[in-house]
């Protein structure tokens, strides 16, 4: 049986997080700059705002924990915290929280996307609802990648331990042709022993 070659996953993975992370600076800069605006020119705010201030900078906290290296000495505790698990937990976390922000952004501000007209604070509005839309889009497509690829590779090894060890710590070319040497899949190498990091 041939085996599915996983190896482009930790690129899709980066893109991904570059593109999460971009999207959560550009909202963060915009909602930032709507805020402050709304508070200095206008009779209070829209609530919705600051809630994906909040999730723009906690997003681009994420992203920077789990994109830093981890060393092949790094602690135990250092790894838990930055394991495939909480890796998932989080992306969920925070694809729930931004949907719930942009949908109170939406239901806040009706007609917004129709009526609204040419006015600076509509602009910012509406960019900051499809710049959370994004950011949302995006989280989901991780949690997606992420989860389906370890779940194939947990079926094929159920010893594996995981989804208790940071991403980078597992092959994810283990079953590619070169992994395998020649054009031909031979016999799935064990995995625990592949994955594993020294120390």
């Amino acid at each position: 049986m041939r085996s599915m070659d996983t190896a482009w996953v930790p690129t899709a993975r980066h893109v991904l997080y570059s593109l999460l992370a971009t999207s959560a600076t550009v909202l963060f800069l915009l909602a930032t700059t709507l805020l402050v605006y709304e508070l200095k020119w206008t009779v209070g705010y829209n609530k919705p705002v600051p809630a994906l201030l909040t999730c723009s900078i906690l997003t681009l906290a994420h992203c920077a924990w789990f994109l830093r290296p981890i060393a092949t000495h790094a602690s135990t505790k250092r790894r838990r915290f930055a394991s495939l698990q909480l890796e998932l937990i989080s992306l969920a976390g925070f694809a729930l929280f931004t949907l719930a922000c942009v949908s109170r952004l939406h239901a806040s501000t009706p007609g917004l996307l129709s009526s609204c007209g040419v006015h600076c604070i509509c602009s910012s509005l509406q960019g900051c609802l499809s710049l959370g839309w994004l950011s949302f889009l995006f989280l989901a497509l991780l949690f997606s990648l992420l989860l389906t690829s370890a779940l194939y590779h947990r079926r094929r090894n159920p010893h594996a331990t995981m989804f208790r060890e940071p991403f980078v710590a597992y092959d994810w070319a283990i079953y590619s042709r070169r992994a395998a040497g020649g054009g031909i899949l031979g016999t799935s190498p064990d995995l625990a022993q592949v994955w594993r990091l020294d120390g």
